[in-house]
């Protein structure tokens, strides 16, 4: 009997739907890859930059043991509230004159009103305490991270080179290590440092030091005019690279640089797209990457 041929099936053959299928998951890791890209090395950010924020992440680190403290403190009120009610009912039993041991027993009960309402408002203030130490804790972990990510950058040898000091040193970790907020340092134990009354004022924490805050001299100018963030808050004249080098910003001539892959240089490389930096914002950078 005569073999019919097969029929040739008009479908792709398995393997080329499964290397098309792979094709947008490889672009998508390749694009991922790029935007994962270290950051390049870049301007150091001057101790002015990052000293208050150091200091803030510390300040915050010691709410625990001000919750502690304040519980401490109300409790042991409570305490002698209570021994000194029954010390004044048990003298007030020994008063034979009634008019005076009327006196002593409606001391005795203010007392007893007071030792209960500091009873009450330990219990309820444990729960807002506990939130009051949870909150600054977590805020106090993301700077940490951040600082973490500015000691990462590294320049041939040098290493924490977004870290320059007031002295424009490329390596800035020495001083980060010495305001403890460096790799070595450990979080404070809750209750072995407390805040002190000088580190607080009624409307939150008092400023630490002028040169944070003054908006002169080597303040700290980050969100200022395109000039002062160019001298204060960037080290030198050079550039700092963000998102594996797809965006570049230029201290000096204040603009920022996003990759075009719209066109190409001479040398088959991204033309870059400048915008001032005097609009940074989301709709700068927006306008940027367009």
């Amino acid at each position: 009997m005569q073999t019919l041929p097969k029929e040739r099936s008009i479908a792709p053959d398995q393997d080329s739907m499964i290397a098309d299928s792979r094709l947008p998951v490889a672009i998508t890791c390749i694009i991922a890859l790029q935007a994962l890209t270290p950051v390049a090395p870049g301007p150091g950010i001057k101790q002015a930059g990052w000293q208050g924020l150091c200091t803030v992440a510390n300040t915050l680190e010691k709410g625990p043991g001000r919750a502690a403290q304040f519980l401490s403190t109300v409790a042991t009120t409570a305490q002698v509230t209570q021994k000194l009610t029954l010390k004044v009912a048990i003298y007030a039993n020994t008063i034979k004159t009634p008019g005076q041991r009327a006196a002593y027993a409606a001391l005795d009960d203010s007392l007893a009103k007071k030792a209960a309402e500091d009873v009450t408002e330990i219990k309820s203030n444990v729960d807002k305490l506990i939130k009051g130490a949870v909150l600054p804790a977590g805020l106090v972990g993301k700077v940490k991270e951040f600082f973490g990510f500015l000691a990462s950058g590294s320049d041939s040898t040098k290493t924490g080179y977004f870290l320059a000091n007031a002295a424009g040193s490329a390596n800035g970790l020495g001083r980060l290590e010495a305001l403890n907020c460096g790799s070595k340092s450990t979080p404070t134990t809750a209750i072995a440092k407390q805040l002190a009354e000088p580190e607080l004022t009624n409307t939150g924490l008092t400023q630490q030091g002028t040169t944070d805050v003054a908006g002169s001299g080597n303040a700290c100018k980050i969100l200022d005019t395109a000039s002062d963030a160019a001298k204060f808050f960037f080290q030198g004249s050079k550039t700092v690279t963000y998102v594996g080098e797809l965006l570049t910003y230029a201290s000096v001539t204040q603009t920022w640089t996003a990759k075009n892959p719209a066109g190409l240089l001479a040398d088959g490389k991204a033309k870059g797209r400048s915008q001032s930096a005097a609009a940074v914002g989301t709709s700068a950078f927006e306008v940027a990457l367009k």
